[in-house]
């Protein structure tokens, strides 16, 4: 008997649980019948099936965290010293084209610049921010007297 089947809390290892319990009981007379109640196709339903004769419940109920998604464009020690690039104020890049540069000079990586800003904005958490460039007529002592009478 299965213990624990309903406190499944993940819903791919429950519909892999109902698939058996279905099987069991005799609801469902083919894999296809099966495959249309749950909106999945017919080869998942035979390759979980297969998982479960071959690994029994505990290889059906695995869950591999790795083989989700591809691999990133950018190993460890090119993230590790790109990251390490960003953190520094005085060394760090003006836009994502120039990390996009960079990338390609030093490790000849070719990537798009959308991968980039992905991997530099949203992964990095990094802002890539340079002030705005000062106007040539600024006058010094008009700033200073400003700050001076400028309420806190």
């Amino acid at each position: 008997m299965l213990n624990k089947s309903n406190a499944q809390q993940r819903a791919r290892l429950r519909e892999r649980l109902q698939v058996l319990y279905w099987i069991k009981v005799g609801l469902f007379h083919s894999l296809q019948e099966i495959a249309d109640h749950l909106g999945r196709s017919k080869s998942i339903i035979f390759k979980w099936l297969q998982t479960y004769r071959l690994q029994g419940l505990a290889g059906l109920l695995k869950w591999n965290f790795h083989q989700c998604g591809r691999r990133s464009s950018l190993s460890g020690d090119v993230r590790a010293e790109l990251e390490q690039r960003l953190q520094d104020p005085h060394g760090g890049f003006a836009s994502y084209g120039d990390v996009k540069n960079w990338l390609f000079e030093t490790y000849e990586l070719d990537l798009p610049y959308s991968t980039v800003h992905r991997i530099v904005r949203y992964e990095l958490k990094a802002k890539l921010k340079i002030p705005r460039p000062l106007p040539i007529q600024r006058d010094e002592a008009a700033v200073v007297e400003f700050k001076k009478n400028c309420p806190k």
